[in-house]
């Protein structure tokens, strides 16, 4: 396996990550960088304890986390807070909000209010990644929280919670955007 990481700032604990979140965070910041216009952008990221997209972004960015979870590993510039609760963010304060795997846990009933709140929080993009439902995606979620049952006994509390609240729909997602005229790309 060989591993091309570019900033030495990311060496510290970036390769510790899981081969998922490492991805996720690369992929994430490949996309903040196309928008990016040579400036540090302010950058809310919704859920985003422990994942360490922080690492993966310009030095230049202005950073929040905003997780209803306290950190774990005493993150800098984090708020602990629901984004459907917390009145001290203002609207169109951040250039990109950012939701990785957080948008299916949020409860049904509330997904399109998450989503509503982050659109309210940029000033111009949301990025939102998430397990939309799909056979294959049950299927494979199934067979991971049976492997670890095998071995810890229990269920994964974030796959439990995935049964529990039910995989968001994606066509569901793409109908609230367009219907409330908001320009997308979807993959």
């Amino acid at each position: 396996m060989v591993l091309w990481v570019t900033e030495s700032h990311m060496y510290n604990s970036t390769l510790k990550l899981s081969p998922d979140l490492y991805t996720r965070n690369l992929l994430i910041s490949k996309l903040v960088n196309f928008i990016r216009n040579n400036t540090g952008l302010k950058i809310l990221d919704v859920g985003g304890r422990s994942g360490r997209l922080l690492n993966f972004l310009s030095k230049n960015d202005d950073y929040l986390i905003i997780d209803i979870l306290d950190s774990e590993i005493n993150e800098k510039n984090y708020l602990v807070g629901n984004i459907l609760k917390d009145t001290s963010l203002q609207n169109n304060a951040f250039d990109i909000v950012i939701s990785s795997d957080t948008y299916e846990h949020f409860k049904p009933e509330q997904r399109i209010l998450a989503l509503t709140k982050m659109l309210s929080l940029t000033k111009n993009f949301v990025i939102l990644s998430a397990p939309f439902y799909n056979k294959d995606t049950e299927f494979v979620e199934n067979k991971a929280n049976s492997l670890f049952f095998q071995m810890l006994n229990k269920n994964h509390p974030w796959l439990e919670e995935h049964f529990e609240n039910n995989l968001p729909s994606k066509s569901e997602l793409e109908t609230f955007l367009k219907e409330n005229n908001y320009d997308f790309i979807s993959f």
